[in-house]
């Protein structure tokens, strides 16, 4: 076996598994690791097929693992692991002090078994817009600058590649101390990164219906959400049903403010 940077070849493996798995992958997201995250997908090929992928997202101080999956027949044989170790080890040499990631109950003792421990819970919602012949326009404040503010100070370092590439595609909302990214897509939408430096329900309800009324499309909205931030009932209000849940890991130094300002992942599960 060999593990190795993933090329267009790979991708289409990748894509095939997720399904198989009902995992939702945003076209955007494989952009991105074509684009501004260039190098932090790994295939592990036997025989020079695609058996495995995971993805890293190394950023000044912190790094991010997502996407680990592994064609059925490789399953407990360890291969896992050794995708797992790969990515860990990458991230190290890239100068991460922590090294977060959501777990399923599935995966969770195998990074527990690496030093990883729980931080937070992450429930995942699910919102299916009515189709509208005359929504609003794009919201035309450009709210960039909050939401490059709110994730430096939740995440404790500046993710500049990973917030231009998406502040470009979508809209940002500020209402009070809180910013919400929706990032638009066809085959479906997200709704983070999601920030709070109140926590407040209406103020937050209010930057809700804001991102809502300006959503253009009816692919369906998805949101990772901090269970912790005590914001669910906002999205059960405004039509969101839950469909599943993961912890968020931290192996290392965890950001002290993460928990205070968090309130949905910039995607779902794999960038943090």
């Amino acid at each position: 076996m060999e593990i190795r940077s993933a090329t267009t070849t790979d991708w289409p493996v990748f894509l095939t598994l997720a399904k198989e798995e009902g995992w939702q992958v945003p076209r955007l997201e494989i952009d991105l690791f074509a684009g501004p995250l260039r190098g932090g997908a790994f295939a592990l090929l036997e025989g020079g097929v695609c058996r495995g992928f995971v993805t890293t997202a190394a950023h000044p101080r912190s790094g991010w693992i997502g996407n680990l999956i592994l064609a059925p027949e490789e399953r407990g044989k360890g291969t896992g692991g050794r995708l797992f170790d790969f990515a860990v080890g990458h991230l190290e040499q890239s100068g991460s002090a922590s090294i977060i990631l959501t777990a399923s109950a599935l995966g969770r003792p195998l990074y527990e078994k690496r030093g990883f421990r729980a931080i937070g819970t992450i429930e995942r919602w699910r919102h299916d817009p009515e189709p509208r012949r005359n929504g609003l326009p794009p919201f035309d404040h450009d709210g960039r600058e909050a939401l490059y503010q709110l994730d430096a100070l939740a995440w404790e370092e500046a993710r500049s590649p990973l917030l231009s590439f998406l502040s470009a595609r979508g809209q940002t909302f500020v209402a009070g101390l809180s910013c919400l990214h929706v990032q638009e897509g066809e085959d479906m939408q997200i709704l983070g990164p999601w920030y709070s430096a109140s926590r407040r329900l209406e103020e937050n309800g209010r930057l809700l219906r804001l991102a809502l009324d300006a959503v253009q499309g009816a692919a369906p909205l998805f949101t990772d959400l901090l269970a912790e931030s005590g914001l669910s009932p906002l999205l059960s209000r405004a039509g969101f049903r839950p469909c599943g849940s993961t912890a968020l890991m931290v192996k290392g130094e965890c950001p002290a403010e993460l928990g205070r300002h968090l309130v949905s992942l910039a995607s779902l599960g794999s960038l943090g």
